[in-house]
């Protein structure tokens, strides 16, 4: 890598030219993702992150069908959104507007398979206001409300995942029982990112 002003040169640990992950395109893919969300996606209000993590007989389903990866995002996201749509129209709101922006991870922290997602969500709704929209912001969620999210959410997810990991017992490899306790390992964290407008 060099300097155009003063012709200096720095050699860069793991450039693309190897095999594997390159860091530095990884981190400069990252920041311009993130760059590029915040300057031109997400509008100035405040967000909240929910994660949501499955448990390990499941997460094994997602990771060979990603038609199945969409459908329990969009029940994850749909659980997420009604909450809000009522916390917003219990506020006065009429026709409130959800949204958010997703990052779907197949790796956790040690590369072992761990499908989950990460979804960037306004804390609060749109509504239509005069031609334009307007902001709506709704108060942080509540354990309880995030607990009462989470219940909806599996209860969805188990008559959409159970079936098929049931036609898939017959596999080799032996997953976790899908019980209602292998459920205590989904989670759904919500952090509030407030951005200063």
């Amino acid at each position: 890598m060099g300097c155009t002003a003063c012709g200096d040169e720095l050699l860069v640990a793991f450039s693309c030219k190897g095999r594997g992950f390159c860091p530095s395109c990884t981190s400069r893919r990252m920041h311009d993702t993130a760059a590029h969300l915040v300057e031109l996606v997400i509008p100035q209000v405040p967000v909240r992150q929910w994660v949501l993590s499955l448990p390990r007989w499941a997460r094994f389903l997602l990771a060979h069908d990603p038609e199945l990866i969409t459908r329990t995002l969009d029940i994850a996201l749909r659980g997420i959104f009604v909450w809000q749509r009522r916390g917003a129209r219990r506020a006065g709101a009429v026709g409130p507007r959800a949204g958010a922006v997703t990052f779907v991870q197949r790796f956790g922290g040690a590369l072992n398979l761990n499908v989950h997602f990460h979804c960037v969500i306004p804390d609060g709704v749109f509504v239509g206001d005069d031609g334009g929209v307007r902001f709506v912001e709704l108060a942080p969620p509540s354990d309880d409300e995030v607990m009462e999210v989470l219940r909806r959410v599996v209860a969805r997810l188990e008559r959409l995942l159970r079936p098929r990991f049931a036609s898939r017992e017959t596999d080799a490899r032996p997953l976790d029982a899908p019980s209602s306790s292998a459920w205590s390992g989904a989670k759904a964290r919500p952090r509030c990112h407030a951005r200063a407008a």
